[in-house]
């Protein structure tokens, strides 16, 4: 129950959410998630998590929602984002590393990335970016 409420906690400001669901789907089941949670020591920065169904894997969602979370962030003064990924995700390391992630290791198997939200941002199209900025 405390998992759930996390997740669900969403205040717009310092954790937000972006969802994709798949359409095609009758039920309109989630195809990938991706959120930031501002830290508490460093206000400017927020960690990102990201998850893609595995059918949905390498289609673009990781890459479109790292920019989303970019546009977002942009709004509530947050300038840096932080990660943690496993080793074995390739593809996750390749979308952080498209923006120019800075990577140390974290733990063993686990990688720890930071990135500046602007570069984030910069993956979007800017019409797709300006659709984003008015609904946030």
């Amino acid at each position: 129950p405390a998992l759930i409420e996390y997740l669900l906690g969403i205040d717009y400001l310092n954790h937000f959410a972006w969802i994709v669901l798949d359409t095609s789907h009758p039920d309109h089941i989630g195809a990938a998630v991706a959120r930031f949670v501002r830290s508490v020591d460093e206000p400017h920065e927020a960690e990102v998590a990201f998850a893609v169904s595995d059918e949905h894997h390498g289609k673009g969602l990781g890459t479109l929602l790292l920019g989303a979370l970019g546009v977002t962030a942009d709004e509530v003064d947050i300038t840096t984002f932080t990660a943690e990924v496993l080793d074995e995700n390739g593809g996750m390391r390749r979308v952080f590393d498209r923006i120019g992630a800075h990577w140390t290791r974290a733990d063993r198997g686990v990688l720890a990335a930071r990135m500046e939200v602007a570069r984030a941002r910069a993956l979007l199209d800017p019409d797709l970016d300006a659709k984003l900025q008015a609904a946030v």
